[in-house]
């Protein structure tokens, strides 16, 4: 059969500006497009399903809104499974599917659906290739904390379920193939970048590579406040007392065994090193204590009763 397009008027007396004609050249009247455009027909295309891509000037087909590019089903009805949405700026002159069943549309367009794409573009049909609505993002977050990257696809109708594989620094992660990746405990092995490859039956695309940071966690480290002591005593671990639930070392300043002179608010240092510098940051606190006077002791010596005679009242004894 053959399909006839263009700024038709009238056939057999009926106003068209599509038509289908049996092989010996009259009218199939089971061909419904006819006169449901609102203007010229000026190129069709038929895919092997019998379905016709048509272009040209019109912008409704029976009152449904289609801008210079729609599809028909075999019986010229229109196929609301095909929607290029805003649909071309401009006259589509030209149109041909290629071998992969996909649309291809040349014209005085310079946007389709709102997307530049200049005199001619490629349609997808009933199938769309992957484009992402939202990439992965970079984070930074502390050592032992959780991660989360994720992505989002922009969403057609028709489209075939999109299949995720995450990948770290290009290589594929095992079992990570969902829209959302998440590291519930990340540390600096896990620093790097993140992307994820997203297919479908049109094709696959690869999201931008977001990067983790790791940032060393400060370790909480608790030190109560030292009561106040004496002149005299000691530091111990009555005072150098500071706790984390992090492995590492204490080192304080003025050191244990340290005898402070009296006085308030003096200045009690300590430094915690983590063992694991990796992942964790060393963190420095202070305390002041107060170092009483000591109470002064005053001893006395004992006094002589016996009495030393002057030179000039020593007696000399008789001969």
């Amino acid at each position: 059969k053959i399909v006839v397009a263009g700024g038709l008027s009238s056939t057999d007396g009926r106003s068209s500006k599509l038509l289908r004609l049996n092989a010996d050249g009259t009218r199939d009247g089971e061909f419904l497009a006819g006169s449901t455009f609102n203007s010229d027909v000026l190129t069709v295309a038929v895919q092997l399903d019998g379905k016709l891509v048509v272009g040209g000037y019109f912008s409704a087909i029976g009152g449904v809104a289609r801008k210079s590019i729609a599809r028909l089903n075999a019986d010229g009805t229109l196929d609301a499974t095909f929607d290029v949405g805003t649909g071309a700026n401009n006259l589509v002159y030209a149109a041909l599917i290629d071998a992969g069943q996909r649309v291809v549309i040349g014209g005085a367009f310079t946007q389709i659906n709102g997307v530049a794409r200049n005199r001619v573009v490629r349609l997808y049909g009933d199938l769309q290739p992957v484009f992402f609505a939202t990439q992965p993002q970079s984070v930074t977050v502390a050592a032992g904390s959780p991660a989360t990257f994720s992505v989002s696809l922009v969403s057609v109708a028709g489209t075939s379920q999109p299949e995720f594989q995450w990948r770290f620094n290009g290589v594929n992660l095992p079992g990570k193939t969902a829209a959302t990746l998440t590291i519930p405990a990340a540390f600096v092995a896990n620093e790097g970048g993140y992307d994820v490859v997203v297919s479908n039956a049109i094709g696959s695309a690869v999201s931008r590579a977001a990067t983790l940071t790791i940032a060393k966690a400060v370790p909480a480290v608790t030190w109560p406040a030292p009561a106040n002591i004496t002149y005299g005593t000691a530091l111990s671990s009555a005072q150098h007392n500071a706790a984390t639930p992090v492995a590492g070392t204490f080192t304080y300043q003025p050191p244990t065994g340290t005898r402070l002179n009296a006085g308030a608010g003096q200045v009690l240092t300590v430094v915690f090193t983590p063992a694991d510098l990796v992942n964790y940051a060393s963190v420095t606190n202070t305390r002041t204590i107060t170092v009483l006077r000591a109470a002064l002791t005053v001893m006395t010596r004992p006094s002589s009763t016996a009495r030393r005679c002057p030179p000039s009242r020593r007696l000399t004894p008789a001969l």
